[in-house]
């Protein structure tokens, strides 16, 4: 099979990465750096720190030093981390290691004033962190500093058995039966039903009764409502009685009944333990609701959140306000959930949906002038769904990219001197290039230059590592920084003959860019594979089909997976008479459920059908997501082939024969 692939740079034909600045080192430190490095992430941090004194550069030995305190092994001492993160800001995975640290300080032998200086510059962030200053603390005096410490451990933090029995050998008497309880229920919310009924064992009496109905409803017992019923009447207004009753009765289909108890529980986030679950419940409540007809009482469960969290919030204003408009035709009460989630979103995508909607609701309203401001700032974020869609609205027919700034000699000096550049140069430079992502990743994230990021971007691009200069770019689009050209490489699928059906490039790479981020070596917890992120048994029915020979071995070949994805694509956009939404829905979700939801929702190739309230009507929260994802990725992937004109009303209602961009 044929392909064509980027032209590559004599460094990666060499294997030589060339780099500003001293030598990356003779190929005997490198080889010593390969082994240092292995012997790190074996947990042998005496061998791969012997190896690591015998590296003449300084970036090189820090490398180690970084494997090592990240690899977990015992016997890392706390202050050694410490250390560490104090010589080297800016290295990745500092949560990790400080986690790692306070983990430490648990079996350390350090006297109280050592452990109270270790946190004088940062607020503990673990459970074993919080407990231990809490020791300290107690031996100094400070008994309400100390008691308040475990509390918040208890009820916020995964608490093991080792950080328990130092809590209940050190401080007795001080975890309390509330906060007892309140440990109880948040593992009951994550669904750890074992360690959760270990404590209602502890505490006996109605909370046992309690534990033994939430183990029952998160097992799906089929006694779950015997012993629901058998819980003392005291605690039928217990927020944990609430969510298990109602999560319950939602698991066998009563919705409306599963709605009432919601209704009665309280909206402080405190008293919920975990709102995050709570919001989960009462969005997949609110949608049966929806489902089955009853707008109005799904707009109660919707707007009854109690988020503290602020993606939870965005979520529980959209629906709330999204019910009201378009299934309450109520746009004041509308617009007043989509002002709360404008207020919380921060992020590109997030922005973009609450001054759509925004508009959407000034529409309904007759208010022409603050509709069209509100589409204008959507509109500026056009790598969106919702801004594309804005855009559409405001009649602009071209999409635009954002050219990264140029770095000066100024910005290249400052990139080439950060230590985490030269450590990604020296993994490249010795064959180790995978253990970069890191590096990349967590600078998407946390840089603040954007010439800077274009360097990094590049840098990967040199490297051949498409998939890092996609983290790089996608982090940092994310947080509104002018990087399209990157978030958006157009060599991240091989171009290769078609097996069948032809799908247009722009699809191809949009569809891959959202399945695997275009790392080739992926592996779903579903088991999918590959820059398609195909399924075995999917891969092997399109290859007899196209008479290909199947080889499990080579589905990571990028070459083989995205010829077989990109046919399996192809019939899917078939089956469905061209529908992309139809098709992108199914290669996420499968076939049956898209026809399902066309029997549900309706056809959304039909002109009478809302294309977008279909799509927001997907009741899994992945597919939905996904299906907005790869639109806006189709309309940014034919700018970038060359092909500006914005095409997203017309491909939300393709069928057959409307026309498209084709880029094959």
């Amino acid at each position: 099979m044929a392909a064509t692939y980027p032209a590559r740079s004599q460094a990666q034909v060499t294997g030589s990465i060339p780099s500003p600045g001293a030598a990356l080192g003779s190929s005997g430190d490198l080889s010593l750096l390969r082994e240092a490095i292995s012997r790190a992430e074996a947990g042998d941090g005496g061998a791969a720190s012997a190896k690591a004194e015998r590296l003449s550069d300084p970036v090189a030995r820090t490398l180690v030093e970084w494997f090592i305190l990240r690899s977990g092994a015992d016997g890392i001492s706390a202050n050694r981390v410490s250390r560490f993160l104090s010589a080297n800001p800016g290295w990745p995975a500092e949560k990790t290691l400080r986690a790692r640290a306070e983990a430490a300080l648990l079996s350390e032998q350090n006297s109280a004033d050592d452990i109270i200086a270790f946190f004088r510059n940062g607020e503990p962030r673990t459970g074993p962190g919080r407990v231990v200053l809490a020791d300290a603390l107690r031996q100094r005096g400070q008994n309400d500093k100390a008691q308040a410490l475990v509390r918040e451990a208890w009820r916020s933090n995964a608490i093991s058995s080792a950080v328990e029995r130092f809590v209940r050998e050190r401080m007795p008497g001080v975890v309390t039966r509330a906060d007892d309880k309140a440990r109880m229920n948040r593992l009951f919310y994550q669904e750890d039903a074992g360690d959760g009924l270990a404590i209602g064992e502890r505490l006996g009496g109605g909370d046992l009764a309690l534990a033994r109905a939430r183990a029952a409803v998160i097992r799906k017992a089929p006694n779950a409502r015997a012993l629901l019923d058998a819980v003392p009447a005291e605690f039928h207004r217990d927020p944990a009685y609430l969510f298990a009753r109602a999560q319950w009765l939602r698991r066998q289909d009563k919705p409306r009944e599963a709605a009432q108890f919601l209704h009665t529980a309280p909206r402080d986030p405190r008293l919920l333990i975990d709102a995050e679950e709570w919001w989960i419940e009462r969005r997949i409540i609110a949608r049966k609701l929806l489902d089955e007809g009853e707008p109005r009482e799904a707009y109660r469960v919707a707007a009854g959140h109690g988020s503290r969290k602020d993606t939870d919030i965005i979520e529980a204003e959209f629906h709330a306000g999204w019910i009201a408009l378009r299934y309450l035709k109520d746009a004041a009460t509308a617009d007043r959930h989509f002002a709360i989630m404008q207020k919380e979103a921060s992020r590109k995508i997030s922005v973009a949906r609450a001054h759509y909607w925004r508009a959407r609701a000034k529409e309904a309203l007759g208010d022409e002038g603050a509709a069209r401001q509100h589409y204008e700032v959507a509109a500026r974020h056009g790598t969106t769904f919702y801004g594309q869609l804005a855009m559409a609205k405001l009649g602009r027919q071209t999409l635009q990219l954002v050219n990264t700034p140029h770095a000066d000699e100024g910005k290249r000096a400052q990139f080439n001197r950060r230590p985490t550049v030269r450590a990604i140069r020296l993994l490249a430079a010795a064959g180790l290039v995978d253990k970069a992502r890191p590096f990349f990743v967590d600078a998407g994230d946390d840089w603040t230059d954007a010439a800077e990021l274009g360097l990094l971007a590049r840098l990967a691009g040199e490297l051949g590592q498409v998939k890092f200069q996609l983290a790089v770019g996608k982090q940092a689009v994310g947080r509104n920084m002018p990087l399209d050209t990157y978030a958006y490489p157009t060599n991240g699928v091989p171009q290769s003959p078609a097996l069948g059906p032809k799908v247009e490039r722009a699809v191809v790479l949009g569809l891959s860019r959202q399945e695997s981020t275009f790392d080739a070596k992926i592996r779903s917890s579903a088991g999918a594979i590959g820059l398609m992120q195909m399924l075995p048994a999917s891969a092997a029915q399109t290859a007899r089909k196209y008479g290909v020979k199947w080889n499990p071995q080579q589905i990571t070949d990028p070459v083989y997976n995205s010829q077989l994805g990109t046919a399996y694509l192809g019939d899917d956009i078939a089956s469905f008479n061209g529908s992309y939404i139809l098709a992108f829905a199914a290669y996420n979700a499968g076939r049956r459920r898209a026809n399902e939801w066309i029997a549900k929702y309706g056809d959304p190739r039909d002109a009478s059908v809302d294309a977008i309230d279909w799509i927001e009507r997907i009741p899994f929260t992945e597919t939905r997501n996904y299906v907005m994802r790869v639109m806006e990725n189709v309309q940014v992937y034919r700018a970038r082939l060359g092909q500006p004109r914005l095409l997203i009303d017309s491909d939300l209602k393709r069928n057959g024969g409307v026309a498209t961009a084709q880029t094959e």
